[in-house]
C-alpha cells in the first residue's frame, strides 16, 4: 500500500534536506567539482568520440549526442562554449597515445570526485576499491556514449512513428510526448547516478523520486538561467567572451542541483524516524548492538538501509541518518562494528568479553537510558537500564556483566 506524505511531513523534509545540504558542504563540493569539471569536459568528449568510432553504426553520431547534450542540458547562451569544445575535442583526438591515457585519467578523476561527493552526502566510510572503482569508471566511460547513442536512435525512431501516425492523433498527444522527451532524459540520467554512483545500496524507487524531482528543478532553472541572461546586458558588454564565466557559472549552479538531488535521495531513506531524539545514544548504541548479535547468531547480516528504514528499535521506530552516522562511527572505534559488503555490516568482536562498562567507555560519557516510551521494553533493555542506575548508585563493578549475557534468553519484554 503507498502512503501519501502529507504536507507537514513535505515541510520537515524540506527542513531536513536544507539542513543536511549546509552540513555535508555541497556548496564546496559544487565548487571543487565545477573546477575539475574545466578541465574533464574535453576529455570526456574526446573519451566518447573515440568509443563511438569504436562502433560501426555509431561512428556518425558523435557531433549529434554533443548536441543532444548541450540542447537538454545546457542553457541557449552555450552555444558559443560548444564550438570551443568541439574544436578543442577534435585536436585531443589528434594526440599520441600518451596523451590519450592522460585524457582518459583526467575523466576518470573527475568521475573519483563526483563519488567522493556523493560518498560524503551518504556517509559512506571507505570509496570503492582500486579495481571496483576502474570497473565502474570504465563501464561509464565505455558504455554511456553507447546507450546515450542508442537512445538518441530511439528518439529518431520515435519522431518518424509520430509523423507516420499523425494522421491517427487527433487529439495530439504525440507532440506533448516528443515535448516530455528531454525531461524524460534528463530524469533518467539523475536517476541512474543517484542509483549508481555511491558505494551503498540506494533504493531504486527512491532514486527515480529524486530523479525526476531534480530533472524538474534543473528544467526550470535552465529556463530562469536563459531568461536572465537574455534580458541582462553581459552580451552587449563582452559579447563572446561572457559564454566562458556564464558556463562556468551554469555548471556550477548544475552541481549545486545535482548535489541537493542526492541530498534529498538520502534523505528519503534515512528521514523516516522521527522518534528516534526520544532515545538516548546509549539505548541507540545497545539496541543496534542487539541486532548486530541477533543477526550474528543467524549468519547473517545488517543492511544500512534496514537501520534507517525498518521498525527495528523495540519494534517500533528506526535511527535517523543524523544519529546513525557518529554511533557507527564509535562502533568502528570500539571494534563492534565490521563492513561486510557495500551498506551492509556485521558484529565485529566476541561480546563474551566486552561487558557494559567497556561501552560506556568507549561512549565517553555518563550514560543515558531514557527510552522516551511508557510501552513495554524487550527484557535484555531492562536489564542493561537496571544495571546502569544501579552502577550510578554503587560502583562500576557491576557494570562487568558481558553484553552476550545480557542479551540471551530474550524473548520476553519487561
Amino acid at each position: 500500500m503507498v502512503t501519501i506524505p502529507s504536507l507537514q511531513d513535505c515541510l520537515k523534509l524540506g527542513r531536513y534536506v536544507q539542513k543536511r545540504y549546509v552540513a555535508d558542504g555541497c556548496s564546496h563540493s559544487a565548487a571543487a567539482l565545477t573546477y575539475m569539471s574545466l578541465f574533464a569536459l574535453v576529455p570526456l568528449l574526446t573519451v566518447m568520440y573515440a568509443i563511438l568510432s569504436a562502433v560501426p553504426a555509431f561512428q556518425e553520431v558523435g557531433i549529434q549526442i554533443q548536441e543532444l547534450i548541450f540542447d537538454n542540458f545546457v542553457p541557449a547562451t552555450g552555444q558559443e562554449v560548444e564550438n570551443y569544445l568541439t574544436e578543442f575535442s577534435q585536436q585531443a583526438r589528434k594526440l599520441t597515445g600518451v596523451g590519450i591515457a592522460f585524457l582518459g585519467i583526467t575523466a576518470i578523476l573527475m568521475l573519483k570526485n563526483i563519488e567522493k561527493a556523493f560518498n560524503a552526502i551518504w556517509k559512506t566510510r571507505e570509496n570503492r576499491s582500486g579495481l571496483s572503482s576502474f570497473l565502474l569508471y570504465w563501464a561509464i566511460l565505455s558504455l554511456g556514449p553507447i546507450f546515450i547513442g542508442l537512445a538518441l536512435g530511439i528518439s529518431t525512431y520515435l519522431v518518424s512513428l509520430s509523423v507516420m501516425f499523425d494522421q491517427v492523433d487527433v487529439i495530439g498527444i504525440g507532440p506533448q510526448l516528443l515535448r516530455l522527451m528531454p525531461y524524460l532524459l534528463t530524469s533518467a540520467a539523475f536517476t541512474l547516478i543517484f542509483a549508481a554512483v555511491p558505494n551503498c545500496r540506494v533504493p531504486i524507487k527512491h532514486a527515480l523520486i529524486g530523479g525526476l524531482i531534480t530533472a524538474l528543478v534543473f528544467e526550470l532553472a535552465k529556463q530562469l538561467f536563459t531568461g536572465i541572461v537574455s534580458n541582462t546586458s553581459y552580451q552587449t558588454i563582452y559579447g563572446t567572451f561572457a559564454a566562458v564565466p556564464l558556463f562556468l557559472l551554469w555548471i556550477y549552479l548544475s552541481w549545486l542541483i545535482v548535489l541537493a538531488g542526492a541530498v534529498l535521495v538520502h534523505a528519503i531513506s534515512g528521514f523516516n524516524s522521527l522518534d528516534d531524539d526520544n532515545y538516548s545514544d546509549m539505548v541507540m548504541t545497545l539496541s543496534i548492538i542487539e541486532l548486530l548479535w541477533q543477526r550474528h547468531q543467524q549468519g547473517k547480516t545488517v543492511s544500512e538501509q534496514y537501520l534507517l528504514q525498518k521498525p527495528w528499535l523495540f519494534d517500533r521506530h528506526s535511527i535517523s541518518a543524523d544519529r546513525w552516522t557518529p554511533l557507527r562511527d564509535k562502533l568502528f572505534k570500539g571494534g563492534l562494528l565490521r563492513t561486510a559488503n557495500a551498506g551492509h555490516y556485521i558484529l565485529g568482536r566476541d561480546l563474551n568479553g566486552f561487558t557494559l562498562w567497556d561501552l560506556i567507555q568507549l561512549m565517553g560519557k555518563a550514560p543515558e537510558t531514557r527510552s522516551g516510551s511508557d510501552e513495554p521494553q524487550p527484557l535484555w533493555f531492562k536489564r542493561c537500564v537496571d544495571q546502569i542506575e544501579i552502577a550510578r548508585q554503587s560502583n562500576q563493578a557491576t557494570l562487568n556483566t558481558p553484553l552476550a549475557e545480557l542479551f540471551t534468553d530474550n524473548t520476553e519484554h519487561a
